[in-house]
Parts: structure tokens; sequence; C-alpha cells
């Protein structure tokens, strides 16, 4: 067994501990487990005040409770715990008092009790003293010190009695005295607030309208009506400012439709969008027939802004958009050209999908790739006569009508091939996954888009196989030359499709 000695200091404190370390070892070779002595010497004091463990064990909860009351002002009596007590003295200081120790008298040692009068600054750096112990875990470690919060009613009351009660004696007097005034009052009559024309028009947008189209002599925001403002707002220019409220407008108006059922409607209804810097629909119409019929059928008229008044739209640039939404559930943005006509037809030789334009889905990403449609309305009178082959002719003819080149033309057939497989997997792909990973294949297709093969790109793929439907759909005997895709079934329930690198295969 090993003899230790543990000494903490402060300017006006020095805590001596005596002890010796644990035989067995178990709380480590080196910590004090046994204290035999224990001496506190403070500055200006010729005699320390000690003794073992008995009073070692008082001291510590004595010393931290007296100084946690002195702090918190709530308590200022004395506080003793076992041989030692703490109290303040008229002086302003505090003395410490210190019983003798049972084992100490049972030998005959001294029995007068130790009296120390100590300074605040002199009582805090022994409480410094013994926060050091506290935190050194190889001095007594299995000492514990637990301490509970003054309670509040050793508060003093900070005002009189009459002080007190003098606000709520105050406040029921001035509620009977209101009472009592009210009391003499009539009673008002309440009549229902009749609501504004425009307001009721912001409501709905099945309100009848009056031979002119406006209802009770206000500009009507039907969406089946007038979808544009009346008013010539200044448009938004400006290529990155477009970009980014069609990127805004897209994301609104696809998460939005996400919410609605499949289109039942067979073709692509076609609308022209005014939107506002913010991304806000403030206006659009349909550029057909069938656009302006199933308008329920699409979140437009939902996410329909109709500011208070028309001057409120006029002070604000607009961004113009074509937007179409297709029976698959594609949704295609792009900026309105200016050259479209009311039929929602594209310009001659210009594909439907300009670069840049968004074409997103309800749900997967993927553009929708629409054949550029060749002048129709040039006379044929000076169309030269058949010198070549029927083949050649024909071959002819469709270079010059299409305006494309090989390389335009074998792209063009990829992208119509990836919107085939799209739509026939969206369409076969009803539960989504229990897989909590993307599931990726590479997909092969023949040129009539019937699906020749097919193999899992990833572990969760080939383990999760049968949530998807590429199984069902690979047709048996397909054959011919094929272009390669790479389909993820996301697992938040989206579908891409995109061409692999390097599709084309023999």
């Amino acid at each position: 067994m090993q003899q230790l000695q543990k000494t903490y200091s402060l300017p006006n404190c020095t805590l001596v501990l005596d002890g010796m370390s644990d035989p067995s070892g178990v709380a480590g070779g080196g910590a004090m487990t046994l204290l035999t002595n224990a001496v506190c010497r403070f500055l200006d004091h010729d005699v320390d005040l000690s003794g073992g463990s008995d009073f070692f064990n008082s001291l510590v909860p004595a010393v931290s409770e007296y100084a946690q009351a002195q702090l918190s002002g709530l308590n200022t009596a004395k506080t003793e715990q076992g041989l030692v007590k703490i109290e303040p003295m008229k002086s302003g200081r505090h003395q410490i008092s210190v019983a003798p120790e049972a084992d100490v008298v049972s030998i005959g040692g001294a029995t007068a009790a130790q009296k120390f009068e100590l300074t605040t600054v002199q009582l805090f750096d022994l409480v410094e003293a013994i926060d050091q112990f506290l935190g050194d875990r190889s001095t007594l470690p299995n000492q514990q010190l637990s301490l509970e919060p003054v309670s509040k009613r050793h508060a003093p009351s900070q005002l009189p009695i009459a002080q007190r009660l003098a606000a709520p004696t105050l406040g029921a007097v001035g509620l009977a005295t209101a009472a009592a005034a009210l009391f003499a009052l009539d009673v008002p009559k309440i009549q229902r607030p009749i609501e504004e024309p425009r307001a009721k028009v912001a409501q709905t947008s099945e309100k009848p309208l009056n031979k002119e189209g406006d209802p009770a002599g206000v500009k009507a925001v039907d969406p089946d009506s007038v979808q544009d403002p009346a008013i010539n707002p200044p448009a938004i220019t400006d290529t990155a400012e477009l970009t980014r409220i069609k990127e805004t407008v897209s994301e609104t108006v696809n998460s939005t439709w996400n919410e609605y059922s499949l289109p039942t409607f067979a073709q692509d209804a076609t609308y022209r969008v005014s939107v506002s810097e913010a991304g806000d629909i403030v206006g659009y119409r349909g550029l057909d027939e069938l656009s302006r019929n199933v308008v329920d059928q699409l979140p437009l008229e939902k996410l329909l802004y109709i500011p208070p008044t028309d001057a409120a739209v006029s002070d604000e640039p607009l961004a113009e958009f074509k937007m179409t939404f297709t029976p698959e559930g594609v949704l295609e943005v792009e900026p309105w050209s200016g050259d479209g006509a009311e039929a929602g037809t594209t310009a001659p030789g210009a594909t439907a999908t300009e670069p840049g334009s968004s074409a997103s889905g309800r749900g997967p990403e993927t553009s929708r790739p629409e054949t550029s449609q060749p002048e129709t309305s040039q006379p044929e009178t000076n169309k030269p006569e058949a010198s070549e082959p029927e083949a050649s002719e024909s071959e002819a003819t469709e270079s010059e009508t299409t305006g494309l080149n090989e390389a335009e033309l074998d792209e063009l057939s990829t992208s119509a091939l990836n919107a085939d497989l799209y739509n026939s997997i969206n369409s076969a792909w009803k539960d989504g996954l229990k897989s909590s990973e993307d599931l990726e294949f590479r997909v092969k297709v023949n040129i009539d888009s019937d699906i020749v093969s097919y193999e899992p790109l990833n572990e969760a793929a080939k383990t999760s196989e049968s949530e998807v439907p590429l199984g069902t759909l690979k047709k048996s005997g397909a054959a011919g030359e094929s272009s390669d895709f790479k389909v993820v079934f996301k697992a938040d329930g989206k579908l891409e499709v995109s061409p692999w690198e390097g599709s084309t295969a023999p």
C-alpha cells in the first residue's frame, strides 16, 4: 500500500490530503482511495484547520452548500453538515466550527472544537480548492457531492403587502366600472359584409358572366374566357432571367400536377402562359379547342394568381411561355416565340422542343421529342419531274423537307425511341418500389420500340427485378438493330430514361 499526498493551492487557502492507494489496484495504481488526514491552511492564520476522513466528509458538503446559499442571496442562515457548521457573522466574516471526531475522542485525543473566522475571499478560495479536489478523479474517486438548488421560499418579499394588493384591487374596481358603463350602451346592429364582385371572381372561375363577358361591370379573369391580362405589361427578355423564371414555374406546375390523376385527353394541350418575376402565373390561354376543354384536368386554374387590380399587373414585367401538357403526363415549358398560331402549331421547320426548353414529366425528367413538320403550304408547280428511281426520289424528298443530315436523323430516332420506351414503362409501372435504393438497368430497344433484352446494373436491381415491369414488356422474338438506354427506377417513385453512351448496338 503506497502513501500518497495531494495538494490543491489557492492564493488564500491550501488544501492538503494525505492517504494511501488502493492495494488491489482496482481504482488505478496512482489513485488515492483511503484518506487519513486533511489539512486546510489559510493566509494570516497560524493554526491549521485539520481532521480525518469524518471531518473532510463533513467539510466538503457544508462549504459547498453554504457558498451556494451566499451566492444566491436567498438564504443567509447557518449551514451544518456532520461535524462542520458554518454561519455568517455580524462583521461580514464567516465562522467555521468543527466538532471533534469520535475516533479521536475514543483514543484520548483533544476534545475541544475548532473554530475559524474566514474572510469571504478565504472562504471562496476554500470552495475553489474543494472544486479542484472533486474534479481530480485520482483522489478519492468514490467521493460524490449532491447539491440541490435553494428553494425560492427563502426569498424575502421585495414589496410591502399593501403595494402587492393594490394592483388586483384596482383591477377589480376598474372591471366593475367598465361593466356598468357598457351595460348602459345599446347593442350595435351587425350586418354581414357585402363581398366585392372581384373577390367573388377570385374564389371561383365558374361564376356566370354577362353578355359583355364581365361580372357586374368588373373585368373578368375567368380562366375559360380571358386568361391573358387585357393590358400590355412590360416583357421580360433577358435570357438568364427567362431561364430562372422557367425553372421556377416548371417546378411549381409539375409538382402540383403530380397531385392530379393521369389526363384523359389523347392529344397535347398547349397554352400561352404569362408569368411574373416571382414565378406566379397571372394569365393563360388555351391555343386550341382541346386545350380550352381540358383545363380542369390541369393545375393552371389552381395556380392562377389574381392581383387586386389590373394596375398591379401592368406595373410588373411579365415573361411569356408556351406550356404543353402531354397525355403521358409530361410537362414541356419553353419561352413564347410569338410565331406560334392560336391552334398551338409550331413554326415550319422547327421542332416542338427547342434547345434550352424545359421538359419534365410527372416524376421523371425526360424530354418528349416531336418530329419537325415540313412546309405544306407551298404549291408544287415547280416540282421537277422524276428522273431517278422511286426509292431515290423518296430519300431526296425526305432530305429536302426535313432539312436534317444523317447525324440529326439518328439523334431524332434515338429521342423517339427514348420517349416510346419511357411511355411504355411508365404506363406499366403502377406500384412503385419496395426497395429503398434506385434500380438501374441497361435496356436494348429495336427500331420498332420493342424491348429486345435488359440487364441489371447494380445489386439492388438484381434483387428487386420483380418489382419493375421490364420482364413483362420484353417482347419474345424481338430482333434487329437495337439501341441501348439506361433506365433508372427511383426509390421515390420517379422514372428516368436516357440514351446509353454509344447506344447503337448490332
